[in-house]
C-alpha cells in the first residue's frame, strides 16, 4: 500500500472546476481495515464519526489521514485511522 502522506488536497483541487467530489475512504482501526465508504467529503484529524453498525456507541475519533497515490479523475482515495471514542 503506497501512501503520500505528506501530500494534501483541498476539496476544490479534487473536485476540479465542476464536479462533485468523490473520496473512497478506507477506514482503519487498530491498524487493519475497519470498512470502506465513498464519501463526497474527507474528515479531518480530531473530528468524530459515527458507524452505528460497528456497535457499541459507534463513535470514532479520526487520528491521522493518508493520501493514497492512486487516482482517477473522478475519484481519490484517502486511509482514515480511527480509535474508539466514548460514546
Amino acid at each position: 500500500m503506497a501512501l503520500a502522506s505528506s501530500e494534501t488536497y483541498t476539496r476544490e483541487q479534487a473536485a476540479g472546476p465542476h464536479r462533485m467530489p468523490q473520496f473512497r475512504l478506507q477506514f482503519l482501526l487498530d491498524g487493519k481495515l475497519f470498512l470502506t465508504r465513498i464519501w463526497s467529503a474527507v474528515p479531518d484529524i480530531g473530528q468524530r464519526v459515527m458507524f452505528p453498525s460497528a456497535g457499541g456507541s459507534g463513535l470514532f475519533k479520526v487520528i491521522d489521514v493518508l493520501w493514497s497515490d492512486t487516482a482517477t479523475e473522478d475519484m481519490m482515495s484517502a486511509y482514515i485511522s480511527l480509535i474508539r471514542s466514548p460514546g
